[in-house]
């Protein structure tokens, strides 16, 4: 808010950056850790409707508190919801502090009148020798249990190879990659189209991006039919959708009634492909650690490796986030609006085989590279 010049702009959005990348990661971690199995897909559905709505509807709010009340009035906003934010994450229970609460409500004490010591039978002595015995033996498990499982660090130390390794997931990032292409993309070519050609300020700039946001309130739909019938076909669809509704974007050409009208309703359905493919991505994402922790238990160490994997999640999303707004604008300056909406198409036409070779479970499917 306060930056006179370039370099403070580029410090204050990789403070951002890096905040934002801890929040994200992290969230989502606890979030999977505490949803069940089978309501992952939902779960994300409903984290994936914040994130949509966050990427989409800052410009549209951005340009109309701009438009309104200017420059310092769109940090303020900022600024309220850093408050809201920080306030709600000082309320917030992690799971383990609920699992010892829901213990207790479980166990509760149970007072007796203790007896006087050496009152007691020679059956209730026996009694109390077998329970130390039985002790002395879970302790021996632990510790052997622990001495298994240190002896498996070296072997730890090789996760993010392991998930390198797996094309299942890197067919996944590459994925959150084109997904995030394909959103943010519009960013920086959308506004300038609208303005050129359909002569709209800042207001109509922003706003026209109501209809890209809109379908994110359905993205606990697509998680919940992920976790009935899997992310493959859920992604793929959604990515071959999109590929015509991109390329049908280039007979927007001039200003007219009809015009703005079918712009409108292609980003409708770009919004609503598109967003509906960011939650099997995430689902597919969970159950792909989740095989891997099956099949080679205790790699990821005793907590899992949630906040690892969904970073590397961020990093893919965070680079479509860089690269979208790039791609599009750099070919929206050399050549044309139309050229521009193929291009994009060729990304989800590339993403729609990799998500149907590579998605779901070893075996459930055609693949080229075996896990």
């Amino acid at each position: 808010m306060a930056a006179s010049h370039i370099g403070m702009f580029i410090a204050g959005r990789i403070c951002q950056g890096v905040s934002a990348a801890v929040v994200w990661s992290v969230g989502l971690a606890l979030l999977v850790d505490t949803a069940d199995q089978d309501e992952t897909g939902q779960m994300l559905g409903t984290t994936g409707i914040s994130m949509g709505l966050g990427l989409l509807l800052a410009p549209l709010l951005g340009g109309i508190v701009f438009s309104r009340a200017g420059y310092y009035a769109v940090f303020g906003m900022c600024f309220g919801l850093l408050a809201i934010d920080i306030v709600l994450r000082l309320v917030m229970i992690e799971k383990q502090v609920a699992a010892k609460w829901i213990k207790e409500d479980d166990h509760p004490e149970v007072t007796q009148q203790q007896k006087p010591e050496g009152t007691n039978s020679p059956d209730e002595e026996r009694a109390e020798v077998g329970n130390t015995e039985s002790s002395v033996r879970q302790v021996i498990s632990h510790t052997r249990s622990t001495v298994s499982t240190t002896g498996g660090a070296a072997e730890r130390s090789q996760a993010f190879l392991v998930l390198f390794s797996s094309p299942r997931v890197l067919a996944t990032l590459w994925a959150a990659l084109a997904v995030s292409i394909l959103l943010t993309a519009f960013d920086a070519v959308l506004p300038i189209f609208v303005t050129t050609t359909f002569h709209w300020d800042s207001l109509g700039a922003g706003l026209i991006f109501l209809p890209i946001a809109i379908p994110s309130f359905l993205e606990p739909i697509a998680g919940w039919l992920a976790d009935r019938y899997g992310s493959r076909w859920l992604a793929t669809g959604g990515f071959v959708c999109t590929v015509p509704l991109l390329v049908l974007l280039r007979f927007v050409t001039h200003n007219s009634t009809s015009q703005i009208v079918v712009l409108c309703v292609l980003l409708v359905g770009i919004g609503l492909v598109v967003n509906g493919i960011m939650t099997p991505v995430l689902v597919e994402l969970t159950f792909a650690l989740r095989d891997i922790e099956r099949d080679r238990p205790g790699l990821f160490g005793k907590k899992g490796a949630y906040a690892q994997t969904y970073s590397l999640f961020n990093v893919a999303f965070a680079g479509g986030c860089l690269l979208g707004p790039i791609i599009a604008g750099l070919i929206r300056d050399a050549s044309d609006w139309p050229t521009m909406t193929w291009s994009l198409s060729i990304i989800a036409a590339f993403a729609s085989i990799t998500t149907a070779l590579w998605l779901g479970p070893p075996g459930s499917g055609p693949r080229l590279w075996s896990e």
